[in-house]
């Protein structure tokens, strides 16, 4: 099944810090991002930014005023709505023009999915059996059911939309959540609300969801949802310069990623002869040479690894025995043999034949940036936990160690790197 990958992440909010909060989720991983109160320059600033924020200013009107300031907003919207990942961010405690506004988004925009959990567990805010509690207490129960100029009327989740308008509506409970049930029956609801105790329940909700396919998803909720959101779908490009991808980590993990990456790219796998890298570097480095040569003349991803096969690990541990050096000893020699193999492609062939590279494995990316002579790199931001985007010069660079991550990583690497500013 193919990975989804957005160009870009529009986020509408009915007042400013609502806005600035949910795309400081974003900013905080390395996207450019930005924030507009004017609607009409929205389509202009997708074109520029990952993550383009609107400020409608719509929580204190009429809802029939907010329901066409949104509808006017979605008609602008209505032709990126494929490439981009839209997230409606509403307060976490229900106030504002919810029902009208999501309607309105729901109208002209049409979406497969809404997916609505306002929930933000981190402010005390979570969701048991379709109730938002504030510190468990019903929202329409705390100070907010009082507020001056946007009370809070209903806790329940249904309360907040029309079947007759948006389809059918099903509520996920905690324990279907936790086992990974997100709907029963042959067809896909159109709106999924959720119970929500933690902020992992919000990284599981964006992680099935995600895997439901290419489904055009409106995302409803909170800075909270919107965390989990930015750090779980891919925003990038699958077009751009080749990524070097080197991959020297005998994690089972790793090589998993590697395969989705080669399916979901149509990378070149190169695998490297152990014994010849360590034993006979300069006739490796030939034979090596001419594929990269091969692939980056039809513009394809590289991924270059020395521990794919069992063949190839196999190889390196016969290797060990007949030098008579310990699989830790041998494993440093191997680094800096790959290391030096990758500061070989990037002289031969030039740093700006590539969109970046990616690293993984503690010891091979250490080797690989000594190597490149690099003695200082610049922190930039984080594709996900672990996965920090750095950059030296003009070059960004991925480091990663081998079992961290989930199967899609290396996609979202490949996205992300291609898509750099």
């Amino acid at each position: 099944m193919a990975v989804k990958i957005y160009r870009s992440v529009l986020i509408i909010a009915d007042d400013l810090t609502g806005a600035n909060d949910a795309t400081a989720q974003f900013a905080k991983l390395g996207f450019s991002t930005v924030t507009t109160l004017d609607i009409d320059v929205v389509p202009h600033l997708m074109k520029d930014y990952d993550v383009v924020a609107v400020d409608t200013e719509s929580r204190a009107l009429s809802s029939d005023r907010a329901y066409d300031s949104l509808f006017a907003l979605g008609s602008k919207i209505k032709d990126y709505v494929g490439e981009t990942a839209v997230y409606k961010k509403i307060d976490s405690t229900l106030r504002g023009n919810i029902k009208a506004e999501v309607k309105a988004l729901c109208d002209v925009l049409e979406p497969d999915l809404v997916v609505f959990a306002p929930a933000f567990p981190k402010q005390g805010r979570t969701t048991k059996d379709g109730v938002l509690m504030v510190r468990g207490v019903p929202v329409e129960q705390t100070y907010f059911g009082k507020d001056i100029r946007t009370p809070v009327k209903a806790s329940k989740l249904s309360a907040y939309f029309e079947p007759r308008h948006v389809g059918a509506y099903h509520h996920v409970l905690l324990d279907e959540l936790r086992s990974g049930r997100l709907y029963d029956g042959p067809a896909l609801p159109k709106v999924l609300t959720f119970d929500v105790e933690d902020d992992e329940d919000l990284r599981r909700i964006v992680r099935l969801v995600c895997g439901l396919g290419d489904k055009d998803i409106m995302w409803v909720g909170s800075a909270g949802l919107a965390e989990s959101v930015a750090y779980n779908i891919v925003v990038g490009d699958r077009h751009g310069k080749p990524i070097l991808m080197a991959v020297g980590s005998v994690n089972d993990m790793a090589r998993e990623q590697v395969r989705m990456f080669i399916e979901e790219f149509d990378g070149r796998l190169l695998k490297v002869d152990v014994e010849a890298l360590i034993g006979d570097f300069e006739r490796e480095w030939l034979r090596l040479r001419k594929e990269v040569s091969d692939a980056l003349g039809c513009a394809l991803d590289i991924v270059i690894t020395t521990s794919y096969t069992r063949e190839q690990m196999e190889q390196g541990r016969s290797l060990a025995e007949r030098l008579n050096v310990g699989l830790s000893e041998f494993g440093l020699m191997l680094s800096r043999k790959f290391g030096e193999l990758v500061s070989r492609i990037f002289h031969e062939f030039g740093y700006g034949r590539f969109g970046g590279l990616f690293l993984t494995g503690g010891d091979i990316s250490v080797a690989a940036i000594r190597s490149l002579g690099i003695d200082t790199l610049e922190l930039k931001g984080e594709i996900e936990p672990g996965l920090p985007i750095l950059k030296f010069k003009d070059m960004n660079v991925v480091t990663k160690a081998g079992g961290f991550g989930s199967m899609e990583t290396l996609v979202k690497v490949a996205a992300r790197l291609k898509a750099e500013r």
